[in-house]
Order: C-alpha cells, then sequence, then structure tokens
C-alpha cells in the first residue's frame, strides 16, 4: 500500500476531474494567441492562468508589461519563472501591477527563482509547504474559491544544473 492509498481523500481521485474548467496547456504567439477561438473564448470571469520564463524580471519587466498589453486579456493567475530574484540582495525593482498581488519564491543561485501575480480579487494562502528553494526546485498559493473547490497553483523551476535524483517521469 502505497503513502496515497493511505489518504482516503487521495486514494481515488482523478487530478483531471477535479479541475474547474477545460484545460489549454498550449504555447501561443501573440498573433496566434489572437487568432484562437479557445484562447479567445475564455472571459473575465474564467479562471485563467498564464506562463512566462521572464528570464529576469528586472530586465524584462517591460516586456511583460508591454506582452499583457498585446495579448488584451486579463489573467487569474501570471506565474513566471527565472524571476532571478535573489535571496542575499536586496530587490531593487518595482513589482507592482495593477490589479495583482505579487508573491515570489526567491532563488539562491545566479538563475531560477519564480513569482506569481495574482488577481486582486481572489482569495489566496501562501502554501509555504511545498516550496523548496535550495537550488533543486522552486515554488505555491492556493486560490480559495467560494462554495468550490480552492485551485492549488505553482511555478516549479528546476535548476539545470541539479542532479537529477528528483526528477521522475511516468
Amino acid at each position: 500500500m502505497t503513502t496515497i492509498d493511505k489518504n482516503l481523500n487521495l486514494s481515488n481521485t482523478d487530478a483531471d476531474l477535479q479541475l474547474p474548467v477545460a484545460t489549454n496547456f498550449n504555447c501561443y504567439s501573440t498573433h496566434v494567441f489572437h487568432s484562437n477561438k479557445g484562447a479567445q473564448s475564455f472571459s473575465s470571469k474564467t479562471f485563467s492562468a498564464f506562463h512566462h520564463n521572464i528570464r529576469s524580471i528586472e530586465a524584462n519587466s517591460d516586456s511583460l508589461h508591454q506582452l499583457l498589453i498585446d495579448l488584451n486579456k486579463s489573467f487569474s493567475i501570471i506565474g513566471l519563472s527565472e524571476t532571478k530574484i535573489r535571496h542575499d540582495k536586496d530587490q531593487i525593482l518595482n513589482t507592482n501591477m495593477t490589479g495583482y498581488h505579487f508573491r515570489s519564491q526567491r532563488t539562491l543561485s545566479e538563475a531560477g527563482g519564480v513569482g506569481i501575480f495574482i488577481k486582486d480579487n481572489l482569495s489566496y494562502i501562501q502554501r509555504s509547504e511545498f516550496c523548496c528553494s535550495v537550488q533543486e526546485f522552486e515554488s505555491v498559493v492556493e486560490i480559495e474559491i467560494p462554495n468550490q473547490h480552492n485551485i492549488v497553483c505553482g511555478v516549479i523551476y528546476r535548476h539545470p544544473k541539479t542532479i537529477r535524483k528528483y526528477a521522475r517521469f511516468y
């Protein structure tokens, strides 16, 4: 019997059946995004997530803001990987984005770091028990949805030089 079998809440759960809406994990250019009916079908009331490997939020925050303007959609969650916000340095960047709260996991190395912009109208809990930042991987917030199941959202970044002992593919 595995650990998951002992947990009655998880033993017979199909994670895909617990998602509140259909998922779309496709990658889009700005042009393809605007011409895709599925990507355009969500409204401001639909839970939506956007991920971007920013490769330094300090160097590329203006590009992120321009990309979001070009996409012309309001996402519930905006996840960023490789923010390069260092654990041992003071942050000099203003991470304010109108309509969002910013939470981040700083990195201990030159690469990495993750961040999540959470829309102001969403209630959330920062889930530090799911976070790890010892040059292995980083991440997580739980979005509270009234009268429904909560949604756990995270940005996970595995540092390229780490030992692959944590990587398992099924």
